[in-house]
C-alpha cells in the first residue's frame, strides 16, 4: 500500500514538474516576446533619431537654397537657379522617403493590431496613419512641382 501510494505521488510529482516545464516554456516565450518588442521599438527610436539627424541636414540645405535663391534675385545668377532648384529637388526627394518610411511602419503597425476603432491605440494609430498619407501626398507634390517648374513666378516656399 505505501508503494502505491509513493507510486502515485511520484506520478503527480512527474505531473507538477511537467506542468512547471510548461510553464516555464510559457513565460520564457513571453519573455522573448517581450523582448523582440522591446527591440523593435528600441530599433524604431534608433530610426527615428536618425531621422532627427537627417532633418537637421534638410534645415542646412534649406538654409543653402534660400541662399541661392537670394543670390538669383540679386544678382541674376543662372547657375545659383539651378543650384537651388537641385537641392530643392534633393531636400523633397529624402522627405518623401521619410514619409514613405512612416506611411509603411504606421501600415504595419495597423495590420498587426485588431481593427478596433473603439481602442484608443487602434484609432490613434489609424489617424496617424492618414497624416502620414497627407503629407506624404504633399511632399509629393511639392516635388513634383519643383522638377517640372520653369521660372522662378512658380517658386514655392520650403515647408
Amino acid at each position: 500500500m505505501y508503494q502505491s501510494c509513493r507510486k502515485s505521488k511520484r506520478i503527480y510529482q512527474y505531473e507538477n514538474i511537467k506542468i512547471l516545464s510548461l510553464c516555464d516554456i510559457f513565460f520564457f516565450y513571453l519573455i522573448i516576446y517581450i523582448m523582440n518588442d522591446i527591440s523593435r521599438k528600441l530599433k524604431r527610436l534608433r530610426n527615428e533619431d536618425i531621422i532627427w539627424i537627417i532633418y537637421f541636414f534638410i534645415v542646412v540645405f534649406a538654409l543653402y537654397s534660400n541662399k541661392l535663391d537670394r543670390d538669383y534675385l540679386l544678382k541674376h545668377d543662372n547657375s545659383a537657379y539651378k543650384s537651388e532648384k537641385y537641392v530643392n529637388i534633393s531636400i523633397f526627394f529624402v522627405t518623401f522617403f521619410i514619409y514613405l518610411y512612416f506611411v509603411l511602419l504606421l501600415t504595419e503597425d495597423l495590420s498587426n493590431m485588431e481593427r478596433n476603432f473603439n481602442n484608443d491605440n487602434y484609432r490613434s494609430t489609424f489617424i496617424q496613419l492618414i497624416a502620414a498619407i497627407l503629407f506624404l501626398c504633399g511632399g509629393s507634390i511639392y516635388l513634383i512641382n519643383e522638377i517640372v517648374r520653369k521660372d522662378d513666378d512658380l517658386d514655392v516656399g520650403l515647408i
